[in-house]
Parts: structure tokens; sequence; C-alpha cells
């Protein structure tokens, strides 16, 4: 009987690894879909964040809707915040700050072989915009 138990243990252990890993398969340096920059996804506190880590260093955050952060460089931006995994390679409930408008829609993530979806909208998913980031080899 404890042999049973230690065992059920140590499956369980390694059960739950498995969906931690798979959790973080999306965590990693991707281009952004103009191929001009990249981003950084990254995991705080139990939930995905990505940032802006290298594009033209001229660009601004113009949009923003607080004017003090108008004149800051996009660079080291979060605009996708608080994205939890469900599973299956989904991440969701989050949100994404569009830099191009000022503007934070709900959003949604999903990795597509080596591809990065992620889809920013208002109200229904189903009326909004996809875009791809391709990972850094």
């Amino acid at each position: 009987m404890r042999k049973q138990i230690i065992i059920g243990f140590i499956l369980l252990s390694i059960s739950y690894q498995s969906i931690a890993q798979k959790a973080d398969d999306v965590l990693g340096v991707f281009y952004s879909p103009d191929k001009r920059g990249k981003i950084e996804v990254y995991k705080q506190q139990g939930k995905y964040f990505g940032r802006t880590i290298c594009c033209d260093t001229s660009r601004k955050d113009s949009y923003n809707p607080d004017p003090a952060l108008r004149s800051r460089s996009r660079i080291g931006v979060v605009f996708l915040l608080d994205f939890e995994y469900l599973g299956d390679g989904n991440y969701d409930n989050g949100r994404i700050y569009n830099l191009d408008d000022g503007r934070t829609y709900s959003g949604m993530l999903w990795l597509e072989g080596k591809s990065l979806k992620v889809r920013g909208y208002v109200g229904s998913s189903l009326l909004g915009k996809t875009v791809t980031f391709e990972r850094v080899e």
C-alpha cells in the first residue's frame, strides 16, 4: 500500500511538471511581425507578459493615454499583460496594449509551431485582429 502511494505521488509530480513545461513553451524571444523588432515573453507571479526588447529607438510611445509617458522609448514597454495558461497551448484573460494607437484590448495568445499568435479584440474574440511573431532561433 505504501509503495502504491509513493508511486502515485511520483506520477502526480511528473504530470504536474509536464503541464508546467507546456505552459512555459511560450517563454522566449520573438521577432515582431515586421521583423524590425523583437519581443520577450516572460513569466511573473504565474502569469505571462511580453515586452519590446529591440526596435527602432527613435520611435516613442506617442499615443499613450498618459501624456507623461508619450515621450518614452518603445523599448522595454510591457504590452502583453496578465495572460493565464488555460491548457492546450492557449493563453487567455490577458490584455494587449497597442503601441500604435495607445489603446488596450482584451487578448489571447497561442503557439503554432515556432510562431506566437497574438489576437486582440474588443468584446468578442470573433471581432479582432491576429498578428504573428516568429520565434528567434
